[in-house]
């Protein structure tokens, strides 16, 4: 994922004043909850083993966003 936000980033026009500026946000919910791509346990996660991030890189004037989430699915009501 980060090689396709080097990528987009690369990709736009440079010009003299252009801007640039990145962002990360922890995501990982305050309490269990079932993840998706983990259909075969039965019961909610209750432990964090890693967290998960929300990652946005924003480029040019007017500004060009990325973001990238660290989940396997996004509803379309998020």
């Amino acid at each position: 994922m980060r090689a396709w936000i080097l990528a987009v980033a690369l990709a736009l026009p440079v010009s003299g004043q252009q801007r640039a500026g990145s962002a990360q946000v922890d995501i990982t919910p305050q309490g269990p909850t079932r993840l998706s791509g983990y259909g075969s346990r039965r019961a909610e996660t209750a432990i964090v083993a890693q967290p998960l991030k929300a990652t946005a890189l924003a480029v040019g004037e007017p500004p060009v966003v990325v973001i990238a989430v660290d989940n396997c699915g996004v509803s379309a009501a998020v």
